[in-house]
Formats: structure tokens, C-alpha cells, sequence
């Protein structure tokens, strides 16, 4: 990697829309961070409440943050724009109502830097009215194997510069779940991905963009887009036979269970249930045989049986109980 042609060592993303009560915490910890050679570019996405006012103000405070306004155009545009204003020899995607421990990047880098990789990534705690849980890799000691399995999110990575580049890397244009299309597809190209046994990352459950709907949204129907974008890709570059296991997981746990149980909560979206589970029927065979199950919850395991095989109507009259 030419580090001459990068300003920076990192370039932190952060998009943001109407986070005036967490965004300061947001920063603040990347702030802390030991890592001089950093620059934080924050995406304004059309904050409509004091978001703003607060961004002009950090950015008026240092010189290496960066914030840019613009439209509603959300999440994955935002950093895309981030990406093509980005001069740091890696990347670190960071959500504004999370946060991160002390030196977070200064860790990641130096884990980079130290084992040559261009795709470091950590564990991390899932929080919720103010209690943690850790959240840890166990599912194979194959780095990238991992990352095509779980934790989709952008966060909790640094990426080098060099290989977004490599493969032209953009996020899809769409409103919701644009994550789980593309991260798998930095992962496999990865040469040399490194996992750091240690939470430095803290994703807020409380504000989740799909447990926050609370009426139906045309946004749930995303989901159905992401199917084609990621089987394709992985068909196209001949990496289906290699990691069918891990994209077949994928599929199951993070897009049919994902995807059913939230299409399920409306009935306007009951029809596309149906249509979901034909499409990744038609890519996997035996859909309930996997060897990564071994590792989920029981409850894990009855929530994807469900999801696979329980009437959308069915679903739909259990949710309503459920939330009584």
C-alpha cells in the first residue's frame, strides 16, 4: 500500500440524521482517541431537529472534523459521500447514536499496521437501556469466513483504503438493510483479514432502524432487493462452492429471519413474505441444514424455523399477542 498518496491514517465516516441527544457522545469517544492522523467526516443527512447546530460546532472547534450538509438521501449515500471525501489509508464506518472505547481506532490501526491486514474488526457490546452484552466471533477461527457470517454492520471495522478501491466499493442505493448486500463482499476479497478478541465498539439496540418502525414503511421492502445483489455477486466471481455454507447462513439468519420476522409485524407487507422465501429457496437447498446451527440459541433456532416455514397470517396474529 502507498501510504505517500493518503493525508490521513483514518478516516472516520459517521452519516447522521436527527441524533442532537447522542451525537456529542458519538464524537467525544472518537475524539479521546490517541490516533493524531485521523479525520472525522460527519454526513449531515437532513437532520430536521438541533443536529446540525451541534455538528457547526465541533467542526468550528477542530480541524480535522469535517461535516457535510446535504438532503435526505439516507444512510448508504451518505457514505458513499463520505467515501469520496475520504483521504485516510483505512476506513472506519461509525453510526452516530453509537459510540466506541477509549483508543478504538488507535487499536484497530495498530492491529492493521502490525499483522499487514487490510480488514481488522473487534468484538463488541450490544447495549440497551444502559446494560451491555458482549458480543464475540465463535463460529470458525477463519477471519474471513467470520465476517461473511455475522455482523454485517459497517461498524466495528477498519478497512483499508486499497481495497475498497480495488473492487470499486459502494454501498446500494436503498433506504434499509444496504449493509447486509455488501459487507460480505469486502470480507471475501479481503487478503488478510484480523480479529481483535476485545469489545471497542458499542451498538445502541435502543434505536435500530427497523425495531424503531412502528408503521408499516414502504423501507421494509429493501430487504427483498438484497438477495439477487449478494448471491449474484458470489456467483459472478466464482466464490459460490467455496463459502456456500457461510452465504447460506447469511441468507438464513440474517436476511429470511430478519426479513420475515419484521415483514410480519404489518399487513401490508404480509404478500412479500411469501415471495422472500421462494427466492432464497430457489438459491439453497434444505434450508434447516447448515453447520454453522450448531452454534445459534435454541430460541434462535425455533425463530428461524418459524420464518421459514409459519403462515405470514399466522405470524402476523402472534406478533399482535406478543406486543398486548
Amino acid at each position: 500500500m502507498d501510504k505517500k498518496k493518503y493525508k490521513n491514517k483514518v478516516s472516520i465516516i459517521i452519516p447522521c440524521y436527527n441524533q442532537e441527544e447522542r451525537i456529542k457522545r458519538c464524537i467525544d469517544s472518537i475524539l479521546n482517541d490517541k490516533l493524531k492522523e485521523k479525520e472525522i467526516i460527519i454526513i449531515n443527512d437532513g437532520s430536521t431537529d438541533k443536529t446540525l447546530d451541534i455538528l457547526k460546532t465541533y467542526e468550528n472547534k477542530y480541524k480535522n472534523i469535517k461535516i457535510i450538509n446535504q438532503k435526505n438521501k439516507g444512510q448508504a449515500l451518505a457514505r458513499n459521500i463520505g467515501l469520496k471525501e475520504s483521504t485516510g489509508e483505512y476506513i472506519s464506518f461509525i453510526d452516530s447514536d453509537d459510540f466506541v472505547e477509549k483508543n478504538y481506532i488507535y487499536n484497530l490501526y495498530k492491529s492493521a499496521i502490525d499483522n499487514n491486514s487490510d480488514y481488522v474488526y473487534c468484538d463488541y457490546y450490544e447495549y440497551s437501556n444502559n446494560k451491555n452484552k458482549y458480543i464475540s466471533s465463535t463460529y470458525t477461527d477463519n477471519p474471513k469466513k467470520v465476517k461473511i457470517i455475522e455482523n454485517f454492520a459497517p461498524w466495528g471495522k477498519l478497512i483499508s483504503h486499497e481495497l475498497i478501491n480495488n473492487i470499486d466499493f459502494k454501498f446500494p442505493d436503498l433506504k434499509m438493510c444496504e449493509d447486509i448486500a455488501v459487507i460480505p463482499i469486502l470480507a471475501v476479497n479481503s487478503k488478510n483479514a484480523y480479529h481483535i478478541k476485545e469489545g471497542l465498539y458499542y451498538y445502541n439496540l435502543d434505536s435500530n432502524s427497523l425495531t424503531r418502525i412502528k408503521e408499516y414503511d414502504d423501507k421494509l421492502l429493501e430487504i427483498m432487493k438484497i438477495p439477487d445483489i449478494l448471491y449474484n455477486y458470489f456467483k459472478d466471481n466464482n466464490l459460490l462452492e467455496e463459502y456456500r455454507d457461510e452465504l447460506k447462513y447469511t441468507f438464513v439468519q440474517n436476511i429470511l429471519k430478519y426479513g420475515v420476522l419484521n415483514l410480519a409485524k404489518h399487513k401490508e407487507s404480509l404478500k412479500y413474505i411469501k415471495e422472500l422465501r421462494k427466492n432464497i429457496k430457489s438459491k439453497f437447498s434444505n434450508l434447516l441444514s447448515c453447520k454453522y446451527y450448531k452454534y445459534d440459541t435454541l430460541y434462535s433456532k425455533v425463530l428461524i424455523f418459524i420464518s421459514i416455514y409459519f403462515p405470514p397470517k399466522v405470524l402476523y396474529i402472534l406478533n399482535k399477542i406478543k406486543n398486548r
